[in-house]
């Protein structure tokens, strides 16, 4: 029998995903990677973007914005502050609200400051379009 990773994906209110799977690719705060059968421990940041899970010639990807994941003898649990699947994207609202954000961010009387939460919103909404 071969051994596989289980993978657990959950939000604050909401379990997305419990699966055993062949191996895992997260949006890490210093770049993406990828996560095999046997990787040593690991604890690490999380950046919007998408997480893809592959199981055998399927890959199922899940947009994240932010959070954590911990790897521990072959399990992985992902902690996201908040996770969305393909069929729970709205398109039409997304493309309505990065309009609206590229122009505040072309706003120039718009802060340094107030811009770094703007840019993590352009990333989380580009993550969930990508599915």
């Amino acid at each position: 029998m071969v051994e596989r990773l289980h993978l657990d994906i959950v939000t604050p209110s909401k379990k997305v995903l419990s699966t055993e799977c062949d191996d895992v690719y997260v949006p890490g705060s210093l770049g993406e990677f990828g996560i095999l059968l046997e990787h040593a421990a690991l604890l690490s940041t999380l950046i919007p973007g998408l997480v893809r899970v592959r199981e055998g010639v399927n890959v199922t990807p899940i947009a994240v914005r932010g959070g954590f994941v911990q790897v521990v003898n072959n399990r992985i649990a992902l902690l996201a502050d908040e996770a969305i699947t393909k069929s729970e994207v709205n398109r039409t609202a997304l493309e309505e609200e990065t309009v609206q954000l590229e122009a505040k961010l072309l706003d120039s009387n718009v802060s340094t400051d107030d811009r770094k939460p703007l840019y993590e919103l352009r990333d989380w909404i580009r993550a969930q379009l990508q599915l």
